[in-house]
């Protein structure tokens, strides 16, 4: 069973909005049109190297929700696949990343 979880806009909405404690990247850098969404609010921009080993050293443990945005998935499904690799179970990417927020 995989602990990839891909979750939409209302999801990623809902996790956002209720505060919930999860650790929240953006892999790579934001661009202007987008740093002002408020579905990315509190996220952490981490580029691609090194963000697994930054994860497993924030991370309380391996069930430490953990979501992972884009530009468009792809990134964020590999890091994560990584991720599952390394023992961790809730880890969530949002579906078509940012490309996909309106």
């Amino acid at each position: 069973m995989s602990a990839i979880h891909f979750i939409g806009e209302y999801q990623l909405g809902n996790l956002v909005g209720q505060q919930v404690s999860f650790l929240y990247y953006f892999i790579g850098e934001l661009d202007e049109g987008n740093k002002d969404h408020p579905l990315l609010k509190g996220v952490e921009c981490r580029p691609r190297p090194g963000l697994v080993e930054h994860i497993i050293e924030q991370a309380e443990d391996t069930q430490a929700p953990v979501v992972l945005i884009c530009e468009n998935g792809e990134v964020s499904q590999q890091v994560a696949e990584s991720l599952h690799v390394a023992g961790f179970i809730n880890v969530f990417v949002v579906k078509g990343g940012v490309n996909e927020l309106t």
